[in-house]
């Protein structure tokens, strides 16, 4: 597993696999809408089948080729990148997220449909590595927060003015670390641009050979 993510790191492209809604609009791929039922019911992109993101990898017959252009689309772009990472790393070389996801979509005016909605085709199952396979897809139904991980500005301040319990107590019963470690994603000169307080820069396409110098038995927020 980390070769296969060194890999997908490191050749990820500068447009991060990412495509705007104006060229999906124009180019019509084949959409996965990774969001949960009763959202997608609000409204979607015409075309789009609804494979939740946990369930991804389980409907993975639902997908078209391997060498076929996908793009995996939510409500933020959060949890499409995530959908769009485990493809990519499953074989799917064609994969994207739509940017800013739904929401850029409806911004620029796109239309958006509640019907019909379509159905799911069931094609012949993907040459795979079935243990990679798995498991992405025990990440997916059960690593996977809740929350898929987000924080939002409002819990991020909350988080950094948390104190430790070395600090408020002499002789605390139980360890409480205090704020999180932040990890700043961007490349060096965007990063010294940035100029973030407490932060550490690990550029995320070298993030798995930085593994044994982070911080790992403390909590780690990425951005």
């Amino acid at each position: 597993m980390k070769a296969i993510v060194r890999d997908f790191l490191a050749n990820l492209p500068p447009d991060w696999n990412l495509i705007t809604s104006q060229d999906v609009a124009k180019t019509k791929p084949f959409l996965v809408d990774v969001r949960q039922p009763d959202e997608y019911r609000q409204g979607f992109i015409e075309g789009a089948i609804n494979i939740p993101i946990r369930e991804l990898v389980q409907n993975l017959r639902a997908l078209p080729a391997l060498d076929k252009d996908i793009v995996v689309v939510c409500s933020t772009g959060h949890r499409a990148a995530i959908g769009m990472a485990v493809l990519q790393m499953l074989g799917y070389k064609k994969a994207r997220s739509l940017e800013g996801g739904l929401n850029a979509w409806r911004a620029a005016k796109l239309p958006v449909v509640a019907a019909p909605v379509p159905q799911r085709s069931v094609g012949p199952a993907p040459q795979i590595n079935t243990q990679v396979q798995e498991m992405f897809d025990y990440y997916l139904a059960h690593t996977l927060p809740f929350d898929w991980g987000v924080i939002d500005p409002a819990g991020l301040t909350s988080d950094q003015n948390l104190k430790s319990s070395a600090e408020v107590e002499i002789q605390p019963e139980t360890f409480d670390q205090g704020p999180s470690v932040l990890i700043d994603m961007d490349e060096p000169e965007e990063s010294a641009r940035a100029k973030l307080p407490k932060v550490i820069n690990i550029p995320l396409r070298g993030l798995p050979d930085s593994l044994d110098t982070m911080p790992l038995k403390q909590d780690i927020l990425w951005f």
